[in-house]
């Protein structure tokens, strides 16, 4: 069975631990874009257990064949998208849809039973974003967003207010 929550991506305005930030505006933008309907409309912006799905690939030949954005697929450690995203109460925020671990085999089923067990079990998992934008060197603000490009659990997030709502 799918299982969807509500997630936090982090608060308009407010700086990460490592000093990054969004305004509501450039947010906005980025939620009118065609690359950000095409994201939702595939179900492409990943969702994975942990940070482990954003190294990089451990055969060399695979560094020029896969980029970061096919990590998630080659280790078979996506979980679920991102299906929705919006802005509320100066929260950037977002549905996803952790998928049915009964349409999987082997290490994704695994990957996929556990987020679900864990989410059907009201656990609050905290989560970080795969935000790709032009950030400003001096303030660290984006100020163009060009993609979201999925989320991941973590303990460590980089917003403290990253996670399941």
């Amino acid at each position: 069975m799918e299982l969807t929550r509500d997630l936090r991506i982090c608060k308009l305005g407010k700086k990460s631990q490592r000093g990054y930030w969004f305004t509501e505006d450039q947010v906005r933008k980025f939620l009118d874009s065609t690359t950000w309907a095409r994201r939702k409309a595939d179900k492409t912006a990943f969702v994975s257990v942990t940070h482990r799905s954003r190294r990089k690939p451990n055969d060399p030949l695979d560094t020029k064949a896969v980029g970061p954005r096919d990590y998630m697929l080659v280790d078979k450690t996506t979980v679920g998208a991102i299906i929705d995203s919006w802005i509320e109460d100066g929260y950037w925020m977002c549905k996803i849809l952790i998928f049915d671990p009964d349409k999987f085999e082997g290490k994704a089923k695994e990957e996929i039973s556990y987020a679900h067990g864990l989410l059907a079990s009201g656990v609050k998992l905290r989560s970080s974003a795969g935000v790709e934008a032009y950030y400003n060197e001096i303030t660290k603000h984006a100020d163009v967003i060009y993609d979201l490009v999925g989320c991941d659990f973590t303990n460590n997030p980089d917003f403290e207010e990253g996670g399941i709502v």
